[in-house]
């Protein structure tokens, strides 16, 4: 594990290491890493060969930023006062290089590459868009994938077989996706 603002290098299993805003995580092969956001109890885990930066975490929101690599992120759902689902704010976000990917309280699978972002939901719901037609969003439920390639918009999303989902969450490779027929 990386810690790249400060430029430090970790290499003790199970270390706690504090965070914060702005510090940049890279994760070394076979390795991983599991981060708990202080202010809520959402935590994702980063898979092996990821490179991945915490931009704003506050008690309100959460906004990431993953250049390269995979992660699980499992969001813990808010009680709130219903509001129209168009009207809600997005309070936790993650940007790689072509999609924002939107969360509102769901488990998923992120891959992040230069010309591609894979989106898996295990449970709940994920909005996603590309960085080029933000304003063109895509829902991807639970058990789906869909996938923002460079200026392009979302596929539509796609059910993901079990066999499928589990190789996705098991596997360190971003390319795990590749098994997934996008439309």
């Amino acid at each position: 594990l990386r810690r790249t603002r400060i430029d430090t290098l970790y290499k003790t299993a199970g270390e706690k290491i504090p965070l914060n805003n702005l510090d940049e995580i890279q994760t070394g092969k076979d390795s991983s890493v599991t981060i708990k956001l202080s202010f809520k109890s959402d935590e994702l885990e980063l898979y092996s060969q990821s490179f991945f930066k915490i931009d704003n975490v506050s008690a309100k929101s959460s906004q990431l930023s993953m250049s390269i690599g995979k992660a699980r992120f499992k969001i813990k759902k808010r009680l709130k006062p219903i509001v129209p689902r168009k009207n809600r704010k997005k309070r936790f976000r993650v940007r790689t290089a072509n999609a924002i990917v939107g969360v509102k309280g769901t488990e998923f699978v992120l891959a992040a590459g230069t010309d591609v972002t894979s989106v898996l939901t295990i449970e709940g719901i994920v909005d996603v868009a590309s960085v080029a037609t933000p304003e063109i969003e895509v829902e991807v439920g639970e058990n789906q994938a869909s996938q923002i390639r460079q200026a392009s918009t979302p596929t539509a999303p796609v059910t993901v077989p079990a066999s499928v989902r589990e190789d996705i969450v098991n596997t360190d490779a971003p390319n795990v996706f590749n098994n997934v027929q996008f439309g």
